[in-house]
């Protein structure tokens, strides 16, 4: 079998560019880091909720943008926990 060279090694490759885990700078990055995937599930959720609002609206013949600027993150905590 063939051996591949070309595998990088993730964790290595943090450590060079973010230092060793526990250290500041790695820390700092992990925060970020979970806060723009907690900001990406957040904006997808959104997305949804308001395509799903606009298709009901569809179905209904009506749609109320004011619905729009007033939905808030709490919102989406009710509808989907």
């Amino acid at each position: 079998m063939q051996e591949n060279n070309d595998i990088t090694d993730i964790s290595a490759l943090m450590d060079a560019k973010y230092g060793k885990v526990g250290t500041p700078k790695r820390e700092q990055f992990r925060r970020e880091a979970y806060a723009y995937y907690m900001g990406q599930i957040l904006h997808d959720k959104i997305t949804v909720a308001a395509m799903q609002e606009a298709q009901n609206s569809e179905n209904l013949h009506t749609l109320d943008m004011d619905n729009f600027e007033n939905f808030v993150a709490s919102d989406l905590i009710k509808h989907f926990g």
